[in-house]
């Protein structure tokens, strides 16, 4: 739990200073990557997978599923379990 505790510190601490253009230039493009790669490889059997166990596990709520028009934390599945 220590290095989330630091990683939570450097966090807020950033929140006070400017970030670099450098920096926020470094950001978007990640963000960017993500996305990209998010759309392109939304087809795959592993990310339908995911989509799948995300239906079927979330916790009750509204958590839109990239690119594929579907929400999870609603599926029938959740609703129908027994805990």
């Amino acid at each position: 739990m220590e290095v989330v505790h630091q990683l939570a510190r450097y966090v807020v601490a950033a929140r006070e200073r400017d970030l670099p253009d450098q920096a926020r230039a470094a950001a978007c493009r990640s963000v960017l990557d993500l996305v990209a790669a998010a759309a392109a490889g939304i087809a795959g059997p592993g990310p339908a997978a995911i989509r799948e166990t995300a239906l079927a596990t979330l916790a009750p709520g509204d958590h839109p599923v990239w690119f594929s028009g579907s929400r999870a934390g609603s599926s029938p599945h959740r609703r129908s379990r027994t805990l």
